[in-house]
């Protein structure tokens, strides 16, 4: 049974961890920059009179400074929780290129590019091997 997923955080993760290393880094990169962007924002003035020349109330000011508040953690949190997926996603891809510990997996029949698969059909349905990237002109397979 699947564990449930405790947070916002713990999903942002997940995410980045399917993407593309490099896709994560870019979206923690913009996540800072906006989450930043809205954590500098210059406060309303606390001041009655002023607020309501502003046509403002002390209730806006509040919940202004208030997701100011939020918006300047979440703009260190947010990215390190997509980094961290970007860097899971890194290590599955190099444990992915490489599982036999060799430069790179080679054809043992005609020395191409092997694939990682999954066999549909047969006693062996539902486990990975690798094959040849040239299937089905060349039938190599590496357990």
């Amino acid at each position: 049974m699947a564990r449930r997923k405790s947070g916002i955080l713990e999903v942002l993760m997940e995410i980045a961890a399917h993407l593309p290393w490099q896709v994560g880094v870019g979206l923690a990169v913009i996540a800072y920059f906006v989450l930043h962007y809205f954590a500098t924002q210059v406060p309303l003035p606390s001041n009655p009179a002023e607020l309501k020349a502003l046509g403002k109330t002390m209730g806006d000011s509040m919940v202004h400074g208030l997701w100011t508040t939020i918006a300047g953690v979440l703009q260190y949190v947010v990215p390190v929780a997509l980094l961290v997926g970007a860097g899971v996603s890194a290590k599955r891809r190099h444990g992915r290129k490489d599982p036999a510990g060799s430069e790179a997996l080679a054809c043992p029949k005609c020395g191409g590019a092997m694939v990682r698969r999954t066999a549909k059909s047969g006693s062996n349905a539902g486990n990975e091997f690798w094959g040849c990237a040239k299937y089905p002109a060349c039938r190599g397979v590496r357990n």
